[in-house]
């Protein structure tokens, strides 16, 4: 038993190492990755919020309560999530919130939630046995609200549908177990 539970626990981290280089070669996340995965602190420069402009401290608190949000609370599973709505929880106005993804993350809020989206399906999709959901109910989990927004999106993001991410990572399970 216990030999079996390290084969799972080394097949997980096999699998998540699997997950962050196909989240890292991917040419739309590179930047979104860099910025919310491994927290760094420099802003991109934007001309189009000088009169608005807002202090770098103050930009980094946004962000701060935005990547709690998102990561703690898990806001991104909400279908009808808005950047009126996500601003509100925040307790921001609309175009502050948009400043703050813009200049801070380096994306849009389409992606930037996309993007969280993208990575709980990615995690879901590597479960197998008696946890394996469908497409469908992983992808309305994790808050996308159509099939074909969902597949475009992921496409976008892997490289692949999401079905061919889960046959590839069968195969890789299935070469580990070997």
């Amino acid at each position: 038993m216990l030999m079996e539970n390290y084969q799972i626990a080394m097949l997980m981290a096999f699998l998540a190492m699997q997950l962050a280089l196909v989240y890292y070669l991917s040419k739309d996340l590179k930047l979104l990755k860099s910025h919310v995965i491994q927290g760094e602190t420099g802003l991109i420069p934007s001309d189009k919020y000088q009169k608005n402009k807002m202090s770098d401290q103050y930009l980094r608190e946004c962000k701060d309560r935005l990547l709690h949000l998102m990561e703690q609370e898990k806001i991104y599973r909400e279908p009808c999530l808005t950047l009126n709505r996500l601003a509100k929880k925040l307790d921001l106005a609309p175009h502050h919130l948009s400043q703050v993804i813009n200049t801070s993350i380096g994306s849009n809020f389409f992606n930037f939630v996309n993007y969280y989206r993208i990575q709980e399906c990615s995690l879901k999709l590597s479960q197998f046995g008696e946890d394996e959901k469908n497409v469908s109910e992983i992808f309305y989990e994790s808050g996308f609200s159509s099939k074909s927004a969902f597949y475009e999106a992921f496409k976008k993001c892997t490289g692949m549908t999401p079905r061919e991410f889960r046959k590839a990572q069968k195969r890789i399970v299935t070469s580990l177990s070997a």
